[in-house]
């Protein structure tokens, strides 16, 4: 119904055109051949709305989330020069590198909610700074196993942040929990201008050889050990 009032509604298509600048869009999980539809009406909003500068697509309500498939679409055909903020939620973290492919020019804050975080490394010809994100959010509901293969590789991309948000839940095996430390080691160091890191990181790690799982919840208070590994970094340099 949508995508229809999208393409045949003239008041509706001169208005996002000409004046919308901000906008909220709300559709119901869909499954199928349904999901191409979801994509296409991104797709045409991008398209239409020439001075949209921010855009929340499906991402209103916890409940409600739809999927956006951004596999499905060209960078050709799905472009903004406008828009300065985007809140989605899509079905894996490709979808997110694929919006970093230069579709998106102007995107300087990412809101982003990944179903599953799972697949091969991240491509080196994809592995480009994003010198204009300052602000970045990543969320999943999900158990990764492939946070230091996707996550860390990707965050080091993003030189230029202000504002960093991790909502994560980590699958490690013969391995060690994620502590500040690591953090810092890991992305933090590549991030000179991050003024606010707000995390809330769960680690389940399991050693296959005694069958023993332990599980590890890491947030804010883990900042201490950031602050004191930034202290000293900075009494060496001096």
């Amino acid at each position: 119904m949508l995508y229809q009032h999208l393409t045949d509604d003239t008041i509706l298509r001169d208005l996002l055109t000409k004046q919308i600048t901000h906008l909220n869009i709300d559709i119901k999980k869909t499954i199928g051949q349904k999901t191409k539809i979801v994509s296409k009406i991104f797709a045409l909003i991008l398209s239409l709305c020439k001075n949209l500068t921010v855009l929340n697509f499906c991402h209103m309500f916890p409940t409600r989330r739809c999927l956006l498939p951004i596999c499905y679409l060209s960078s050709t055909n799905c472009m903004s020069l406008t828009l300065v903020k985007l809140t989605i939620t899509v079905s894996c973290l490709f979808d997110c590198i694929y919006l970093f492919d230069g579709r998106l020019d102007s995107l300087s804050t990412l809101v982003i909610n990944v179903s599953h975080i799972i697949g091969p490394g991240i491509p080196k010809n994809s592995q480009k700074k994003l010198l204009k994100l300052k602000c970045f959010s990543l969320s999943s509901p999900k158990l990764t196993v492939d946070y230091d293969k996707l996550i860390v590789p990707l965050l080091c991309q993003m030189v230029n942040l202000e504002e960093l948000k991790l909502y994560l839940l980590v699958q490690r095996f013969d391995s060690t929990y994620i502590d500040g430390i690591q953090l810092y080691d890991q992305f933090l160091v590549y991030m000179p201008q991050l003024k606010k890191f707000t995390f809330n990181i769960k680690t389940n790690v399991s050693n296959i050889f005694s069958k023993v799982k332990y599980c590890h919840q890491m947030n804010i208070v883990s900042l201490e050990e950031i602050i004191n590994k930034l202290f000293h970094m900075f009494i060496m340099i001096q």
